[in-house]
């Protein structure tokens, strides 16, 4: 019985050192120093509480990533106090921007364990 729990526990190890291992290469392999220009398409999986921000699911652009939190540089507030733009779930925008970098903020709440490319949103097209 001692054996079956100190193998379980070396099975556990080594699991839990490649998860990590596997997230730190992944990370290395997907951030550049300079920001890449990226013109993607995707669906609405939500818009985030700051009505500024928003979580996709990729409909066109990179094949390694299936989703992308996107936001503004700045927050663009309309002349009756709202939020622009405002864009429902569901709805297909094209966003053209800068990829900054990887975020794993909303990973275990939104984007289903993932980590996500981080996109600066410099224009949109629904």
């Amino acid at each position: 019985m001692k054996n079956n729990k100190i193998s379980w526990l070396s099975a556990g190890i080594i699991i839990a050192v490649f998860i990590i291992v596997s997230t730190v290469v992944f990370a290395l392999r997907t951030v550049s120093d300079e920001p890449q220009k990226v013109t993607w398409t995707g669906e609405i999986i939500t818009q985030m509480e700051s009505y500024n921000a928003y979580a996709l699911k990729i409909k066109n652009g990179d094949n390694y990533y299936d989703m992308f939190y996107a936001q503004p540089f700045e927050v663009i507030i309309n002349s009756d106090g709202s939020l622009s733009p405002f864009y429902n779930k569901g709805d297909i925008i094209t966003i053209t921007g800068e990829w900054k970098g990887i975020t794993c903020a909303y990973q275990d709440s939104i984007f289903q364990g993932k980590c996500v490319p981080d996109i600066e949103i410099q224009s949109i097209i629904k």
